[in-house]
Formats: structure tokens, sequence, C-alpha cells
């Protein structure tokens, strides 16, 4: 054969360059693969590890959590959570002083009077009890006395109004009113057998608009812990919802975060965006957090969309005017509209979850409205840091 028609003969083999390029992207491809079926299988194995435990160890609550146009909470609950509405629903009498938790003065928290109490139901005698509340919208409390028409005289006692008890020392500017919203719990949870599981737990929460929100919070020894882990302790990509470290574990901060993974399939925090709808929001803008020492409801006042560094993640040491203004920063930015009243004595709670844009965050912040409020366990001061948002 002559060399020309050497020169014509074709190329075999697709040289070094284009075997090794070819074996790299099969590799990708098959760690691709291997990626999605993780993650796939993450979602079901959450799922189904998270609703096994509700159903396991919580019970829902009949004639429970009443919206904010609903029912005030019975005499039966009261005594449940513990809280002195300071008008027992259904007897008519004269109220005694509403009084929060104990321990609350030993952390040096600002308290005031109440401006809004719970609608009493009226008592088998037929007595007509004040209704002040809280419309759907969001709108602030209108406490007043509604006049009745007596039988006898001891029905003319105008019912008291509940108030928090005074911190000793402290001047009567700093007192403040608190918007008191109670409800009965939607939830009621076998704490003993969940701690047994694992004593990280210390709050289960519940979103009355997304009812599938259910689950335990669980707070590690830092953000990681329980960033990819179960509540028991097993790996699992889509993790816990978990309490920002930094915080004290018992939800008496000024604010609280609580952080939970976007799964694409709604589980965990899949659906907090949902909240993001005015009408939505106006039928419904409440959630819970219960715990071993109290069941908490929360009255949400904003949700938008945040920066990973913006300082919605500031957490404060003590409650006071400073606090107050983050507040209403945190509400003149939220994508719902409604007019909650705060105050610089509120007990906050941020939900906070990731986004397609991983340098933003979708929260959801309500302040406790509860006449049992959050409590300090112990008396534990917190710097004011910038808190660590992990997902």
């Amino acid at each position: 054969m002559s060399d020309q028609n050497k020169d014509k003969e074709p190329k075999r083999g697709l040289g070094p360059v284009r075997t090794i390029i070819l074996i790299i992207a099969v590799a990708v491809f098959c760690y691709s693969g291997y990626r999605l079926y993780t993650i796939f299988s993450g979602y079901k194995a959450a799922s189904d590890e998270y609703h096994s435990l509700a159903d396991e160890f919580t019970s829902p609550v009949s004639g429970a959590g009443a919206g904010a146009d609903g029912a005030a909470a019975t005499k039966e609950n009261a005594a449940e959570d513990g809280a002195v509405s300071g008008e027992e629903a259904g007897d008519g009498q004269n109220a005694g002083q509403g009084q929060i938790a104990a321990g609350q003065a030993a952390a040096g928290q600002p308290t005031g009077s109440v401006s809004a109490v719970v609608s009493a139901q009226q008592s088998a005698a037929g007595a007509q009890s004040t209704d002040s509340r809280v419309t759907g919208s969001g709108a602030a409390s209108a406490a007043a006395d509604s006049g009745s028409t007596p039988d006898s005289a001891a029905d003319k006692t105008t019912p008291e109004k509940p108030v928090i008890p005074s911190i000793p020392g402290a001047r009567k500017a700093e007192e403040e009113d608190l918007l008191i919203e109670d409800a009965k719990p939607p939830l009621k949870v076998d704490w003993k057998q969940l701690k047994a599981i694992n004593p990280d737990i210390v709050g289960w929460l519940y979103v009355d608009a997304q009812p599938n929100i259910s689950y335990p919070i669980l707070r590690g020894d830092d953000n990681d812990e329980y960033l990819h882990t179960t509540f028991r302790k097993q790996y699992l990509y889509a993790g816990s919802i978990f309490e920002e470290t930094n915080n004290n574990g018992d939800f008496a901060d000024p604010n609280t975060i609580v952080y939970g993974h976007n799964m694409k399939d709604g589980s965990m925090f899949g659906t907090l965006k949902n909240m993001n709808d005015q009408e939505k929001y106006d039928k419904d803008p409440y959630f819970w957090i219960l715990t071993p020492d109290g069941n908490y409801r929360y009255h949400i006042y904003s949700i938008f969309t945040t920066g990973v560094d913006s300082d919605t993640y500031t957490l404060y040491s003590q409650n006071g005017p400073e606090f107050l203004q983050w507040e209403e920063k945190m509400q003149n930015q939220s994508d719902v509209k409604n007019t909650v009243k705060l105050s610089k004595s509120d007990k906050t709670v941020i939900l906070s979850t990731c986004t397609s844009d991983s340098s933003k965050r979708c929260v959801v912040i309500g302040k406790c409205v509860s006449s049992k409020r959050p409590a300090r366990r112990q008396a534990v001061g917190l710097t004011v840091v910038k808190a660590e948002d992990e997902t």
C-alpha cells in the first residue's frame, strides 16, 4: 500500500483524551443519579419518620384552636394550660389577677397590664361577660367592658381585666398592654415517651394554616447537629426542625429562631412559603409551640423573604425599646398586611427556611398571645449576637 493510501486510511479509536472525558462524563452521570435517588428517598424517609412520630406521640384535641374570630378558651382549658385568664369562662364572676408562669420576674422581663381578654362564655345563669378579641385580619384588640343587664346586685360588679404582675421596682412607664388571644391547643403531646426517645426535644411546632407542619423541635449543641440528623439521631438529608443554639431552649428569649429545610415534597418547612398569601393569612394567622412547661399560641405579624445576613437574625439579650424597634421593622417588611399590636415585652418566634436563592430565606414571625407565656427556667443572659442561619 502506498504512502498516499495510508494517509487516507480512517483513524480508529477515541484516543486517550476522549476516553478520559467519556469516563468522567459517565462518573458524573452516575453520581448525579445517586444523589437524586438519595434526595428523593430522603424525602420519603423523612415523611414516613415524622408522620409516624406524630401519630404515635400526639393526639388531636376536639374543639381546639379557635381562630381570631373564634371562641375563647374554656375554664377547663385554662386549668390544663396553668393559665389564669382573669375571667374564668362561664362563671360570670369577678376576675382575679392574671398571672404568668413562675420565674418571669426572676428573669428580669418587663411586664404590663393585659389589654385584651378572652371572651367568656355565658354562664348557666345567663350572665353576660366581656367579649374582647382580635379579628382574623390580625387587627389590634379593642378591650372593652361590655354593659350587661344584671338580675341581682352581685351581677352589677364589672369584671376586672387580667393583669400581668409587675416586677418589683419597675417604673410604671415600663408596663405595657399585652395582646391575649387564648385558645385550646390543637394537640396533646406525650412528653414522657417523647423525651425518652431524645431529651434534646424542647417543643412541638404546629401551624394551624399548614397542619402538615407538625414536628418536634430539637436543640443541639450547635446548629449542625440536627441539620441532617433525625430526632432519633440517625442521618437523614431532611434533618430535623431545630432551634437556634444561641437561644436558651425555653422560648422565653425576646426572639427565638427555629430552622427547617424547605423540602420539595412539602415536608418539614416545604409549605412555609405558602403562608405568604393575604387571604390565607386573614383566615388563620396562628401557629403553636407546645412544650412540657406550657402550650403557647403565636399570632403571626410578619411573613417575608430576607437576606441570609439581614438583621432579621439578630438575637436580643433582653426585652426593651430596642427590641420593639426590631419588631416594628419586621412588621413593616411583611408581605401580608396586619395590625397586630406589638410590645417591647413580647416573646416572639421566627420560623426560617431556605429558598431557591441560596442568599435568601423565607421567614414567618409570630408573637406569643397566650395568657401563660414562656418563662425562663434558669436565669441565663444572652449576648446580642447574629444567629447562624443554617437552612
